[in-house]
């Protein structure tokens, strides 16, 4: 057989089970799934297609294949990510088709080691959203029971959508985070870094405090070196460090709060419009000329209300109840 007609049983095998509602479990296809022949990457695409059939694997089995996986792409770091993208896509729709009462038990062993994979993709945020959003599709009668390593990501995933730049990806991390403190936490160390997502989050966004870090507390600067606030201030003009990632200098909330901004000044019918960027200072001045008479706390509180419900659900989420 060769690799075209290799393609087309293949594809026609897939259509078989798709088609099959679960009704059919063929045992040469949890075999496939579970004992990869080389080429290994290569079979790993095909196995990506496959795993969501394998309704039958115990979660055990399934910790080993992810597990074995993740070894295989440690060594081969400039593989495709679609690849990986698609083999998540797998596993998460295996997760749907199961059917069955103890499926926190297979999340609880197998999320963590999802996010492990996650971090060996270079597109890890757009697997880590697809991740989570599966997380806040869960009815809570399964959240109740997960374990705090399957609620809540790595920092390296949490502060690398932080600072994406995206406002679907802000926006999720924000809502999850929100939603992970209502979580009860065994775990100190674990509660203590939850903490942390809290309070580095609204730092970031609210405080105009990005990169604070306090020593025994839950403020940890998204665990980032303190000097580099001063080497972006060396190479860059950068005249209020701290104020990047707020919401008026975030360039997932940039946009937004820019036009917000305008339709401010519009409804107020004012005779001098803010240039940008928005800081306390410049709040302060362009009020002595009768700007929108707002303070700048009051000002984000404004912007606040406005952005609720505008692509950024997640964002108001988090500020509102944690502030």
């Amino acid at each position: 057989m060769n690799q075209e007609e290799y393609d087309q049983f293949f594809a026609l095998l897939v259509n078989i089970l798709e088609n099959s509602g679960g009704t059919i479990q063929l045992p040469s296809v949890k075999h496939f799934v579970s004992y990869p022949q080389e080429p290994y990457f290569k079979s790993l695409g095909y196995r990506s297609k496959l795993i969501k059939y394998t309704t039958k694997l115990q979660a055990w089995e399934l910790v080993d294949i992810i597990e074995r996986d993740i070894s295989y792409l440690k060594q081969k770091s400039n593989e495709d990510d679609s690849i990986v993208k698609e083999y998540l896509t797998g596993i998460l729709d295996l997760f749907k088709l199961k059917q069955e009462q103890s499926i926190h038990e297979t999340l609880n062993q197998c999320i963590p080691k999802l996010f492990d994979l996650i971090l060996l993709a270079n597109c890890k945020d757009s697997l880590t959203y697809k991740l989570v959003q599966y997380l806040q599709s869960l009815p809570s009668s399964v959240i109740n029971q997960l374990t705090e390593t399957a609620v809540l990501p790595p920092p390296t995933s949490v502060y690398s959508m932080l600072l994406d730049g995206d406002i679907v990806y802000l926006s999720s991390i924000c809502n999850h985070i929100a939603n992970s403190r209502k979580f009860k936490y065994k775990n100190p160390e674990l509660k203590q870094l939850q903490n942390s997502y809290i309070m580095d989050t609204v730092n970031f966004l609210w405080r105009d405090k990005f990169m604070h870090s306090e020593a025994k507390s839950a403020n940890r600067g998204m665990y980032l070196p303190a000097t580099l606030v001063d080497k972006l201030s060396s190479h860059y003009d950068i005249p209020q460090p701290a104020t990047l990632g707020n919401i008026f200098m975030n360039p997932a909330l940039s946009y937004i709060v820019t036009r917000i901004v305008w339709k401010l000044e519009d409804e107020q019918e004012v005779g001098i419009r803010h240039a940008g960027p928005i800081s306390r200072q410049s709040v302060i001045e362009l009020n002595e000329s009768d700007w929108l008479n707002m303070s700048y706390d009051d000002l984000k509180v404004k912007i606040i209300e406005k952005l609720d419900g505008i692509a950024s659900d997640g964002v108001c989420e988090l500020l509102y109840t944690s502030l």
